[in-house]
């Protein structure tokens, strides 16, 4: 079930992204549809995540399911106001923006879930990355064997490379935001080339990173002294932790890893709105209209 409201939530962002202008009004009912199977998917989320004890993912897809509700209300009440004329340019400029975010959304998932519902597509991806991860840390000095085509081992330990270790998430982020976004090519091109291969490269040292730490044990071989509710916070499941309890894998992939991939992103964000500082106008202006809509619904307007 899950799958089907993802594809059918990408084909209605597709359709309000593609329609002629000649159509513009009709992208915005539409495009509330999508936002609404979207919200109904995220919404499904938390069950998962707190069969897992992950309490602060379900709490975070329980606001963007929200999120996302309010976004389909804003092209709903705007669709609503244009087809009774109002043109003022307020309006057409929240018409245009909804359209953006929308069209953003689309590239974004275009990107992503043929990767992680293709399975076709899913073996290429992990396969490469695995490739690619055995070649660096052999180039580094690290005598990795591949065993398998997403297995590799180095010093009796084996690591899987899953889809979450091919960085696919953050590159399909930044492509739908950067080819979402209306700038001049030149501009478009180099925040491409500031983000997507640099996300791709570093990630390839993330891995080389963690399959050192863990095949040469560099934290300790032991197990980390960890409770459920500290697992919970950091935002890693027990099922995880206990398939990889020892500290060198912990530390590197749980900690030293997310803390430089978060560093990483920021400033590979950063980079990016320096070349297309429209995005950030773009999110400045959503953000006012999402909590202008918040507040007409809590007065009952």
């Amino acid at each position: 079930m899950v799958i089907y409201l993802l594809w059918t939530a990408l084909v209605f962002f597709v359709v309000a992204s593609l329609l002629p202008q000649k159509y513009k009004p009709q992208r915005l009912p539409i495009g509330a549809i999508g936002w609404i199977v979207f919200a109904i998917h995220l919404g499904l989320e938390p069950i998962h995540y707190i069969e897992e004890s992950d309490i602060l993912m379900a709490l975070l897809m329980v606001f963007a399911a929200f999120l996302c509700v309010i976004v389909a209300h804003l092209m709903v009440i705007t669709y609503l106001q244009v087809k009774k004329g109002n043109t003022t340019k307020d309006l057409v400029n929240r018409e245009n923006d909804l359209f953006s975010l929308t069209k953003i959304t689309a590239l974004g998932c275009l990107f992503y879930f043929p990767f992680a519902q293709i399975p076709s597509l899913n073996h290429l991806i992990i396969s490469t990355v695995a490739s690619n991860t055995v070649w660096l840390s052999n180039l580094v000095g690290f005598p990795v064997e591949r065993i398998d085509w997403n297995l590799m081992t180095l010093g009796g330990y084996r690591v899987e490379i899953i889809l979450a270790c091919t960085a696919i998430e953050s590159i399909a982020l930044f492509m739908g935001i950067i080819l979402g976004t209306r700038a001049e090519l030149k501009r478009t091109f180099l925040a491409l080339m500031a983000s997507v291969p640099v996300i791709y490269i570093l990630n390839l040292i993330r891995n080389t990173f963690v399959v050192g730490a863990f095949g040469y044990q560099w934290f300790g071989t032991g197990p980390m002294n960890i409770n459920i509710p500290d697992l919970m916070i950091l935002n890693i499941d027990a099922q995880t932790y206990c398939l990889h309890d020892s500290a060198s894998f912990f530390l590197s992939h749980h900690i030293i890893a997310k803390v430089g991939s978060g560093i990483a992103l920021f400033f590979i964000a950063y980079a990016v709105l320096r070349l297309l500082p429209e995005v950030l106008d773009l999110i400045d202006r959503l953000w006012f209209e999402i909590k202008e809509d918040i507040n007409r619904i809590l007065r009952g307007d």
